[in-house]
């Protein structure tokens, strides 16, 4: 006899999805120009139910882009063609940045209604942590684009501190010895010391 309080190590009955649509969240800073294009592609498939979160709403305001310091207003659409959220902010100083946008409901926006899959962009700021780890919690995959580049850069010159295959301090691989190297040219951009 078993009683309500008993456990058993059997696996549930998977339950089957209500639809065969893939309810696919992608958790994202701001709206980023280069990518509404493609949200709005994933948006008609017909296999794919996206929903965008974002985590700000800063570049459909328009702002100052730091690198540039010139003021930011995209003049094509950012987030049409596409069912996105704005999540309420904690934190959000018009830029992206580690601990810029902070937003809060991540988790229950996953929660309910469940997803399939969340997307997030990158894995460096407190929004893609919190979502990475709200979708482990709650057993969702996490697919993870990213991209990344030099955060400090200076001109290199022909002479920068690059190892070449010559260099004794090329490092190498364990497996076969083969040397690493990178070249540069006066055009090219190297890490700041």
């Amino acid at each position: 006899m078993r009683d309500e309080h008993s456990m058993t190590s059997a696996p549930d009955p998977a339950q089957p999805r209500a639809s065969s649509r893939l309810r696919l969240a992608y958790l994202v800073s701001p709206p980023i120009q280069y990518q509404a294009p493609l949200l709005r592609r994933i948006a008609q498939e017909p296999d794919i139910d996206l929903t965008v979160l974002f985590g700000s709403d800063f570049s459909v305001r328009g702002y100052t882009d730091a690198g540039f310091g010139v003021g930011v207003k995209w003049d094509v659409p950012l987030v049409e063609g596409y069912r996105h959220q704005f999540l309420p902010t904690l934190r959000d100083t018009g830029n992206a940045s580690f601990a810029s946008p902070i937003s809060r409901g991540i988790l229950s926006r996953l929660r309910g209604p469940a997803y399939d899959a969340l997307w997030v962009h990158g894995y460096a700021t407190v929004n893609a942590i919190h979502g990475i780890l709200a979708a482990k919690a709650l057993g969702i995959p996490v697919l993870l684009r990213a991209e990344s580049w030099p955060q400090k850069t200076q001109p290199c010159s022909s002479s920068s501190a690059w190892s070449t295959p010559s260099s004794p301090s090329a490092p190498s691989t364990p497996s076969t010895g083969a040397t690493t190297s990178a070249t540069t040219s006066p055009s090219s951009l190297c890490p700041m010391p």
